[in-house]
């Protein structure tokens, strides 16, 4: 029997974006999957999440050390080379990559997920979890959810403005434990981490560096501002102004789409499709 695994990149340096998509993904399959992380902390962590096996790698190579050839593999990264990628399609029977890239192209011998391409191996969606989509009672709030990492502290830098906002802050995941002893002074209220889905679901105004986090406020019924990061992929900006949602340079952008009425596209519920398609390979 052909054991399905799924792999993620994360860390202090790259935050939960893929974390999030393997949860979307995994909670809709019918069948068993163990989640391969890159870091061991999020693997620890990852059945407060919902996800029942999860298992944390030092290196993208270890991951033939837990898989059989023949297995079955999701992955979700950019760690790879030509030849790494080449050597994961070999090994696997079924290979299935996310990719958020507009112009990529489809490797001979795997299967696509995709917000852009198009094709007989590819699926074109991108996962936001079904629960986001579910009726959410808002509260009048405006939310600050700078992203999942923030290894260089560059938050309290930009918090001035972003508190005269009236923002209050979710923290992210992978923040430092003295670093809300720091970011206490710095905005009227602080969010934890665990509280991400309820406190996205429920507020009104979520200003955000993460483009998942953006999808997932638009999902659920709120009004998101994606917040430019340097450290961070512009992959998806082309797919996220595709909704309708603005895009802010820097804090002075951010007052002003505040105060502006935004033409939001609906989001649909895709998650059906992507298990579709997933489980038609096994």
């Amino acid at each position: 029997m052909k054991n399905i695994y799924y792999y993620i990149h994360t860390g202090h340096h790259y935050g939960l974006e893929s974390f999030r998509r393997a949860v979307a993904i995994i909670r809709e399959l019918d069948v068993e999957v163990t989640l391969l992380c890159s870091d061991y902390r999020i693997a620890s962590s990852a059945r407060d999440f919902g996800i029942k096996k999860a298992v944390g790698l030092d290196v993208l190579r270890n991951i033939s050390n837990i898989a059989y050839k023949g297995d079955v593999l999701i992955y979700d990264s950019h760690e790879h080379n030509d030849s790494q990628l080449e050597d994961m399609i070999n090994y696997f029977s079924v290979f299935i990559r996310l990719s958020e890239v507009q112009n990529d192209k489809v490797v001979a011998g795997e299967y696509l997920i995709s917000p852009y391409m198009k094709g007989e191996k590819v699926c074109t969606s991108w996962p936001v979890a079904s629960m986001f989509f579910d009726e959410h009672k808002k509260v009048d709030k405006k939310i600050l959810f700078f992203g999942d990492d923030d290894y260089e502290r560059d938050l309290p830098q930009k918090s001035a403005g972003l508190k005269a906002l009236g923002l209050e802050l979710l923290m992210g995941f992978y923040y430092f434990v003295d670093y809300e002893k720091e970011l206490k002074t710095c905005f009227a209220a602080l969010h934890e981490s665990k509280k991400y889905e309820e406190i996205i679901s429920s507020s009104a105004d979520v200003v955000t560096a993460s483009a998942q986090c953006a999808l997932e406020t638009l999902a659920a019924g709120g009004k998101p501002i994606l917040l430019l990061r340097e450290d961070y992929s512009r992959a998806l900006d082309s797919y996220i102004r595709g909704y309708g949602i603005p895009i802010a340079s820097n804090i002075n952008d951010v007052e002003k789409l505040l105060l502006e009425e935004h033409n939001y596209k609906k989001i649909e519920n895709e998650m059906s499709k992507i298990k579709e398609f997933i489980e038609s390979k096994l």
